[in-house]
């Protein structure tokens, strides 16, 4: 009896071990867009964050008090990334211009990895590039949309809905998934935005 009890116990204890390995190895990093506008002095951020998947499960499974971004690649000494945690203890990196450094001309664009590593074991790396451009993708976001949404109530929240039209403003989202009627915002590509400024 002795014997099946500690067997008992070892598997238990490697069930958990196996577990815990599985997680960390199935860390997954969010980093797709990152651009910033030429010439920016050191300590500027660049446009785009690092983001982990399992951020969504922070209520189920915390985040690893020892979980941290680094950058690694010949091109990655003009930028520092900071390992940032918000009040829901999250984890995101900034990417700034690093201490002596300007961010570059337009056009440049620096190859690094992004790793991530729980104090010293490395958990996932993903690859990203930095883009130097003229104008951010946010300055064309808000470009292009800012003068659509001061016009329109609707999306930037300049009425009150009165409760008797909540409801057909509910089914008119659930009807459309989720888009509002006749409005052309859903259509257009962000990416083509650039072509409509300049």
């Amino acid at each position: 009896m002795t014997f099946n009890v500690k067997y008992l116990h070892l598997l238990l204890l490697m069930a958990v071990l196996l577990f815990n390995s599985n997680i960390s190895a199935q860390e997954v990093i969010f980093a797709d867009y990152f651009d910033i506008k030429a010439n920016e002095p050191e300590g500027t951020e660049v446009i785009g964050k690092v983001n982990l998947k399992s951020n969504k499960d922070i209520v189920m499974r915390p985040i690893s008090t020892g979980y941290h971004f680094l950058l690694n690649g010949t091109q990655s000494q003009r930028f520092i990334i900071e390992t940032q945690f918000d009040d829901m203890h999250r984890i995101f990196g900034v990417l700034k211009v690093a201490l002596g450094y300007k961010s570059g001309k337009v056009g440049q664009e620096y190859k690094m990895h992004v790793q991530l590593k729980d104090r010293n074991s490395l958990i996932a790396s993903k690859e990203i590039i930095v883009r130097v451009v003229d104008k951010t993708m946010w300055q064309i976001l808000y470009e292009h949309y800012a003068p659509i949404t001061l016009v329109n109530p609707r999306l930037y929240g300049g009425i009150k809905i009165k409760d008797v039209k909540l409801p057909n403003i509910l089914n008119e989202l659930e009807n459309n998934n989720g888009k509002f009627k006749n409005s052309p915002i859903y259509e257009k590509q962000p990416l083509n935005f650039s072509k409509l400024v300049h």
